[in-house]
């Protein structure tokens, strides 16, 4: 599957996504207030910064999935980090809000309200919808091979617990204990903030062209390893871009081999490392010539050395 026709399946999944989480972000705001429920109002804050979360994803697939161009010759994928970078500056103003707002009510400078019963409700109703967006984005993010859906859709789990949160904070209110209601938004302003700054950290990790998971470097020596004609493997590293990955393989070949048949080798390891792996978009493989007494060829415990 081309990178086009899996970015609009993946922003066919992120449309359905946004409207579910604004339809949340919608309900959980007008339930919080009408019921009085500084957790609930907390959490619908929080479903707007997964609306925001969801346009970023959106935009990303939208814009990764065009072609590489004269001006971009390895593609668009790092455009997730740009859209991202802004969505983390968002999240961490909405942090700030929340956390005052709920420290002026734990302090006792705002006086503190037992929620209504609504705010149960909508907090049952968030904790199931959740747990059911998880189910079906892992579902297609596993589908599609897509990280960013995958993570999304551990995202949507974790809102499941923090609306789990939300209810035990209403439910404890109302039963004699009001001070739990802003203790519980008060937990939950700090999970925004350090959603905030987890997406800072993918971000700088982004720019800085991180390597892949070790277990997909090693995944890819076997593989190359294995291919006949390959007898020594030099040098093998590789970058992120966006959900994509680009790699560059030094491989030794016999020196007797003429050009078409080491060009054989390349071409048989680029179909059978991308087979294995769709998330590797391309791998430059350099054939070095080996002689018989061979060269220093690299392992898997070398495979980390780059230069």
């Amino acid at each position: 599957m081309d990178t086009y026709v899996r970015g609009r399946i993946c922003q066919k999944v992120i449309l359905f996504i946004l409207s579910e989480n604004i339809f949340l972000m919608l309900l959980k705001g007008f339930s919080g207030w009408y019921a009085g429920s500084d957790a609930l109002l907390a959490d619908a804050f929080h479903s707007g910064g997964d609306v925001l979360a969801s346009l970023a994803i959106f935009l990303c697939f939208r814009y990764a999935s065009r072609p590489p161009d004269q001006c971009h010759h390895f593609g668009h994928g790092k455009a997730e980090y740009i859209v991202t970078a802004v969505v983390s500056l968002l999240l961490l103003s909405i942090a700030y809000e929340l956390l005052t707002s709920t420290l002026r009510r734990i302090s006792g400078t705002e006086a503190i309200m037992v929620p209504g019963t609504l705010a149960i409700w909508a907090s049952v109703f968030s904790l199931i919808l959740k747990e059911a967006m998880y189910r079906f984005t892992v579902y297609y993010g596993q589908k599609m091979n897509s990280p960013a859906l995958i993570a999304d859709a551990w995202h949507h789990r974790s809102d499941a617990l923090v609306s789990g949160g939300v209810l035990i904070g209403v439910g404890t209110a109302r039963a004699g204990y009001p001070i739990m209601d802003p203790l519980v938004g008060l937990v939950i302003s700090v999970l925004i903030l350090f959603m905030a700054l987890r997406l800072v950290r993918q971000v700088l990790q982004g720019l800085l062209d991180t390597a892949p998971d070790t277990n997909v470097i090693n995944d890819v020596f076997a593989i190359i390893k294995r291919i006949e004609g390959v007898k020594e493997i030099h040098k093998l590293r590789g970058r992120y871009s966006g959900p994509f990955i680009f790699m560059e393989v030094k491989v030794g070949v016999a020196a007797e081999l003429s050009v078409r048949e080491a060009y054989d080798i390349a071409h048989k390891i680029k179909d059978a490392v991308q087979k294995k792996n769709p998330s590797i978009i391309d791998i430059i493989v350099h054939t070095n010539p080996v002689g018989h007494e061979g060269t220093k060829a690299a392992t898997k415990g070398e495979i980390s050395l780059y230069s």
